[in-house]
């Protein structure tokens, strides 16, 4: 198969601007929680779709509970290492950008 380097150019390109839009994205969503925390509904709707502020809990478990985790993930690379654990493999793309030209 002959090589298009347009494409890889492309795919570098979109990959750098999604980096670039993620970012600016994280900068204004303080702002956004704030206006939405602000409305009695607790979302905002627009011509584009819905706002709204989520939650995500995280935990911190006990010790007994972590060294049971410690333990399954000891158990699960012995596996691994020993050939017992059978795997799946998926592929895709992977970009890394020059650094300085991020």
């Amino acid at each position: 198969m002959e090589i298009n380097k347009d494409l890889f150019v492309k795919y570098a390109e979109i990959k750098t601007k999604i980096k670039e839009l993620e970012e600016e994205a994280k900068m204004i969503a303080p702002t956004i929680m704030e206006m939405i925390d602000s409305t009695e509904e607790g979302r905002i709707e627009s011509d584009f779709g819905k706002f709204s502020v989520m939650s995500r809990k995280s935990y911190k478990y006990s010790e007994p509970t972590v060294a049971l985790a410690n333990e399954l993930k000891r158990r699960q690379e012995e596996e691994v290492a020993t050939g017992e654990a059978k795997f799946t493999e998926s592929r895709s793309v992977r970009f890394d950008s020059i650094k300085g030209e991020e």
